[in-house]
Order: C-alpha cells, then structure tokens, then sequence
C-alpha cells in the first residue's frame, strides 16, 4: 500500500465513517485502528507519531501520545471516555484529517 493510496483509504473512512466507527467513540476506535497499523508496521505511518508532535507543539520528542496530543487540542484534559458525542467527532475530524495530510505529504516524498 503506497502513502497515496493510505491517504485514499482514510478519505473513504471520512466521507462514511459511520461504515467503520460507532457514533460517540469514533475517535477512540479509529485511534485503535491507527495504533494496529503503526503497530503491523504500516511503513507509511512511519514518523506520523513526530509530526504531529512537531505540528502542534512544535519539537517532534513529545512525551504525548499523538492520540493525547490530538484530543487535548479539541477539547481539554477530561478523560476519552468522558467525551460527548460532538468532542468525539471533533476530535475523529482532526485526527483523520490530519492522518490525510500526512499520507499526502508522504506521498509527495515518493
């Protein structure tokens, strides 16, 4: 799977995600989703982890998971589950398109 072809998959998953996600814990599943291929070794995924901390908090050695990093810019320090259904979605907004912009630049670079 090349990073153009990445990019493509989640922009399905943006359009329709209520095809892969539950409504109200789409951001957590869609996070578990993300950590299994970074985990199965998408290398396309590869660094995604540093550029989001580099993006939003400008140096890419962040103690912060990307998943911490994501939710504490769309809402503030509650605990995942305590999420409403709009902060989920706001935060599952950011994280895929994010996620998006990633794959492209990557794709760019090949």
């Amino acid at each position: 799977m090349t990073a153009s072809d990445l990019a493509q998959h989640f922009e399905a998953m943006q359009r329709r995600p209520g095809m892969y996600f539950l409504p109200g814990v789409m951001f957590r599943m869609f996070a578990g989703y993300v950590h299994g291929m970074i985990a199965a070794g998408v290398d396309e995924l590869k660094g995604f982890q540093s550029w989001v901390a580099q993006e939003y908090c400008g140096r890419p050695n962040n103690p912060l998971s990307w998943v911490d990093i994501i939710a504490r810019g769309t809402v503030d320090d509650r605990c995942l589950s305590d999420l409403s259904a709009q902060e989920d979605q706001a935060a599952f907004d950011r994280a895929i398109a994010l996620l998006i912009g990633y794959c492209q630049i990557r794709a760019g670079e090949s």
